[in-house]
């Protein structure tokens, strides 16, 4: 299933996405969804939801941070 990062602007309004999935979307929050669903295909078709770029690098900056160990924190190099 593919997902995508969107941002809501609206009403505070429930999600169900599958048996046991549920979320509430508040106004200005960024959250992943996926993208066939039909609820979020309708909320997207009213401008409650639009894509958000995943920033560049995110998995470089992610395998450059400080790993901490029982010793101290090594850095990744």
């Amino acid at each position: 299933m593919k997902t995508a990062n969107y941002r809501y602007q609206g009403p505070v309004t429930g999600l169900h996405l599958a048996e046991g999935q549920e979320l509430v979307l508040i106004n200005g929050m960024t959250v992943q969804l996926p993208v066939e669903h039909e609820r979020v295909q309708m909320l997207a078709g009213l401008g409650h939801l639009t894509v958000v770029a995943e920033p560049e690098n995110s998995a470089d900056e992610a395998s450059k941070a400080p790993v901490k160990t029982s010793k101290g924190v090594n850095h990744a190099s």
